[in-house]
């Protein structure tokens, strides 16, 4: 479909920028640089007045554009630790449910929630900051959905135990 071929040519167009970073006539790297030089330094001075707190519920909000530099101003330090340690536990429940599961299938789902997961992250510490907007929303959601996939792993795991 021509949607489809848009869809695909911007995400490869996309792409294709890594390929010139570095190059000063490239529009990456003089976005990369203009990041540098007019947003991150208000950033860096948010985190170095409120470094272990940050600023969330007030009027000085992160700049998603310049990366987890706007979600250390927005949780700091002591935030950011326990955004790590979310994930970090996400990923060894994952870990153990795969090694409990009995079914191929059943692994395989749960390993589809693994490449999942680091694909969000990715998209997430690339400055995509998906964490920033709605980020209640999108890791309840998550989270839910996770534990759905996790449960129908189980029951399909137990229908094969007893056929």
């Amino acid at each position: 479909s021509p949607a489809g071929g848009d869809a695909f040519m911007g995400a490869f167009q996309r792409i294709s920028t890594v390929f010139s970073l570095g190059d000063e006539s490239s529009p990456a790297t003089q976005q990369i640089n203009a990041k540098i030089d007019m947003r991150l330094p208000s950033q860096l001075q948010y985190i170095q007045e409120n470094p272990l707190t940050g600023w969330a519920f007030t009027k000085r909000i992160g700049d998603p554009d310049v990366g987890n530099f706007a979600l250390l101003v927005d949780v700091g330090f002591v935030g950011f630790l326990i955004f790590l340690w979310f994930w970090f536990s996400y990923f060894h429940i994952l870990k153990k449910h795969i090694a409990s599961a009995k079914t191929r299938n059943a692994r395989n789902a749960l390993r589809m929630l693994i490449v999942l997961f680091v694909g969000i992250l990715l998209s997430h510490f690339t400055t995509n900051m998906v964490f920033i907007y709605y980020g209640g929303i999108f890791v309840g959601t998550w989270v839910f959905l996770s534990e759905f996939i996790i449960q129908e792993a189980v029951i399909y795991d137990q229908q094969e135990e007893e056929s």
